[in-house]
């Protein structure tokens, strides 16, 4: 849930930016799998609804699985993310 809105408010931002094409990059291969085949997950329906609504504003939009060593930095910040909306 917390990459599913790190990736929304990213996604959300780069739109506002005007950002022609986008590389998601990330290590939760079920957020990368349902972004790709733009099925569902009940949990966390309407975040997903964002992204792929927001993802059709972009002229290139790519989503890929990376290594998790590889995305520390990024996992830090959706969890710090997370915090700020379930500590309120």
């Amino acid at each position: 849930m917390a990459e599913a809105i790190a990736v929304r408010v990213a996604l959300s931002n780069a739109r506002m930016l005007k950002l022609p094409r986008i590389a998601l990059e990330s290590d939760c291969s079920t957020l990368v799998t349902t972004i790709n085949t733009k099925s569902t997950l009940p949990e966390i329906h309407g975040v997903l609804a964002d992204i792929l609504l927001s993802s059709l504003s972009f002229n290139l939009f790519v989503c890929n699985l990376i290594l998790t060593a590889a995305n520390s930095e990024a996992d830090a910040l959706a969890k710090l993310s997370l915090s700020m909306f379930v500590d309120r």
